[in-house]
């Protein structure tokens, strides 16, 4: 098990103690609390720091991939084009 899917449950199962009324609950047969609920939710806020940073890096990735695709496709269209209205290939890259 993940630490994350541990704090998730420890989370889970702190909020069911408290509509419950209680201050504390059982996991795996051992008492969790609040101190428990802020390790848990230190866990939850890195977690979710490094998957907004991982996405960031992923949406940067694929912006620079669609931009050089963008930048082989205009090229294409325009070697096409120089090519169809017979202009000399020295303008062509």
């Amino acid at each position: 098990e993940t630490e994350v899917n541990k704090a998730k449950r420890i989370l889970e199962e702190l909020e069911k103690a408290a509509k419950e009324g209680k201050g504390a609950a059982q996991l795996d047969g051992r008492m969790i609390d609040a101190a428990s609920a802020r390790m848990a939710e230190n866990i939850m806020n890195i977690n979710n720091s490094y998957n907004i940073n991982l996405r960031d890096r992923n949406l940067q990735s694929e912006a620079k991939l669609q931009t050089g695709i963008q930048q082989k496709l205009i090229s294409i269209f325009l070697r096409d084009y120089l090519n169809k209205i017979g202009c000399s290939k020295k303008f062509i890259n």
